[in-house]
C-alpha cells in the first residue's frame, strides 16, 4: 500500500525524488516541498539517507523517526573511525 510522504529537498538535488512526485512546490531559493507516495519503508529510509542534507523528512513522524534513527546508527558505526 502507497503512503504519502513530504520531504524538504534542496534546489538542485533530489531528481530521483522529484521524477516520482506528487507535486513539487517552491518553498525559497534553497528548498522545494516534494510530496511523493512510496510502499516499501526501509528502502525509502535508505534512499532519503542517501540524500544526506539535502533531504529532509517533513512528514510523516514515522519516516522521520526511521531517518534520524538510521542517521543516528550510521554515526554509532563510525565513532572514532579516523577522518
Amino acid at each position: 500500500q502507497a503512503s504519502p510522504a513530504a520531504l524538504r529537498v534542496r534546489v538542485g538535488t533530489g531528481h530521483g525524488l522529484r521524477r516520482r512526485a506528487t507535486s513539487v512546490t517552491s518553498l525559497d531559493g534553497e528548498w522545494d516541498r516534494v510530496t511523493l507516495d512510496h510502499s516499501d519503508l526501509d528502502g525509502f529510509v535508505s534512499e532519503v539517507v542517501s540524500h544526506g542534507s539535502d533531504v529532509v523528512v517533513e512528514e510523516p513522524t514515522e519516516l522521520r523517526e526511521a531517518v534520524v534513527s538510521r542517521l543516528r546508527a550510521v554515526a554509532t558505526q563510525h565513532e572514532g573511525s579516523p577522518r
